[in-house]
């Protein structure tokens, strides 16, 4: 059900996560409901150090500053499994609320490639996984990713690079249960992460216009709006539909 203080307000984004949704008003404010409010509990996690650093698992209620009303407006927000992320109106930057106990919901000022930080700054795009968040840096237009690492979701060294810090030119970025995939404005797709269903890699040859991942697939568009994908396929989410063949690209 819509809560009543969104149904006769006007939206410019919207988002659905794992068990709560969000939506941005017209003039960037976020407003999410579900569970993870305060009417619906934390999602089953006590309020204590182990789950989030900052006392608690609030996913569906975003920060606010009455002192500062530009602090929290954004531009842009994705709900994921057990927290939120959003680009920041004011600069650029991403800011994340909810589940943290890998630091997924705290977006560092840099993040280390090698035995180097590089500075995450203004972003044009952000993603979350189930315990990670991804975004796109407009500097350089590079992937950085923050939160837990166990599968190379955050930070996978592949053939002597960094993903995905050294997955340059990137154009999109949708991250999955504990992997991503992004776009590169060649056409190139390359994912990263947690590849036991091959959702990450190899990645079929083709050129894509958009990408998007599932918990543990992977799908894709090309210019002539061929639709392909890879990963698990237990209940036929990859073999894609004879009336699917071909989609409007822009349209989905």
């Amino acid at each position: 059900m819509v809560p009543p203080e969104v149904k006769n307000r006007k939206c410019i984004a919207i988002t659905a996560g794992y068990d709560h949704s969000c939506v941005l008003f017209e003039d960037g404010t976020p407003h999410c409901w579900g569970w993870g409010s305060e009417v619906m509990g934390t999602d089953g996690y006590p309020f204590n150090s182990r789950i989030s650093r900052d006392g608690g698992h609030k996913q569906a209620i975003p920060p606010e500053d009455p002192s500062n009303d530009q602090l929290y407006k954004m531009s842009k927000i994705v709900a994921g499994r057990y927290h939120t992320c959003g680009i920041r109106q004011s600069d650029g930057e991403g800011m994340c609320f909810g589940r943290n106990d890998y630091y997924q919901a705290e977006v560092p000022s840099g993040v280390m490639v090698g035995n180097i930080e590089r500075a995450v700054g203004p972003i044009r795009a952000v993603t979350v996984g189930t315990y990670n968040s991804c975004a796109i840096r407009i500097s350089d237009s590079r992937g950085v990713c923050w939160g837990h690492n166990q599968f190379g979701q955050s930070l996978m060294p592949k053939a002597g690079i960094n993903l995905p810090y050294d997955a340059e030119g990137l154009t999109a970025i949708s991250s999955g249960e504990a992997h991503s995939c992004s776009l590169r404005n060649n056409g190139a797709v390359v994912c990263w992460g947690w590849n036991h269903y091959k959702q990450a890699h190899p990645v079929p040859a083709h050129k894509a216009k958009l990408v998007g991942t599932g918990d543990f697939h992977s799908c894709s568009v090309d210019g002539a709006g061929a639709i392909l994908c890879w990963g698990w396929n237990n209940f036929g989410q990859c073999a894609v539909p004879a009336s699917l063949t071909r989609v409007e690209v822009g349209t989905c």
